[in-house]
């Protein structure tokens, strides 16, 4: 189906093994979270912590950085404008969220490293990390990722396979999973960056299809070059 006709609950078709798959982590997590409590599920992970752990996780964090959707501007360039906005939007819409709580409504929030310090419990660190201290919620490399992953059902044009799914859903909540492992962040907060990364791809996909459909909006970037 090309995308320039795609309507929201059409991509929202597209994309429900996706979200079915995330609303399945957000699950597990929360109860989870119930049953051990936030600082009990943190530390049971800590515990865990092994060199071989935390190697992986450090490269596994990188997929909650810029180069996700630097990688989709990449792949969306030849394809409809519209596609290469959802990404913008949505890089732009996820950066919004995660400032409006770091930076307003959770300003100044304890991360596990001071408060575990403050109660002279020592946390397995990770070497060569630099751990931060302060406005956790949510988990910004969480929120990326599972919106990167959600976004990418409407920049492609086909639908996933199944082991496609699986693949890119486990690759985005280990970016998760590391970000406890890093000492970074609480569960509570890997929990909000999937709601957030969701909401914010859901957003830009929306003011995507939304866009009139004119020949500006469903060329691609490389069409505007003679060469």
């Amino acid at each position: 189906m090309d995308n320039k006709d795609l309507t929201l609950p059409e991509f929202l078709d597209r994309a429900k093994v996706l979200l079915i798959f995330s609303m399945v982590g957000v699950l597990i997590l929360g109860i989870l979270i119930l049953m051990l409590g936030n600082e009990d599920l943190f530390l049971w992970v800590n515990q865990f912590l092994t060199p071989k752990f935390g190697a992986v996780s450090k490269v596994l964090t990188k997929l909650g950085t810029f180069w996700p959707m630097a990688w989709l501007l990449a792949i969306s360039y030849r394809r409809e404008l519209r596609k290469m906005l959802a990404v913008l939007l949505t890089w732009l819409f996820g950066a919004c969220l995660s400032w409006l709580f770091k930076l307003w409504l959770m300003q100044g929030a304890l991360r596990p490293f001071p408060y575990f310090g403050q109660k002279g419990i020592a946390l397995n660190v990770v070497e060569g990390v630099d751990i931060h201290h302060y406005n956790t919620f949510p988990s910004g490399h969480t929120l990326t990722a599972f919106s990167a992953l959600l976004v990418y059902a409407y920049v492609r044009n086909e639908d996933f396979k199944l082991w496609q799914v699986a693949v890119l859903w486990f690759l985005a909540i280990g970016c998760g999973i590391s970000r406890l492992v890093l000492v970074q962040h609480w569960p509570t907060d890997v929990l909000g960056g999937i709601f957030l990364g969701i909401l914010a791809a859901l957003l830009a996909v929306w003011v995507s299809i939304r866009l009139p459909q004119r020949e500006l909006f469903n060329r691609s970037l490389l069409s505007f070059f003679p060469f």
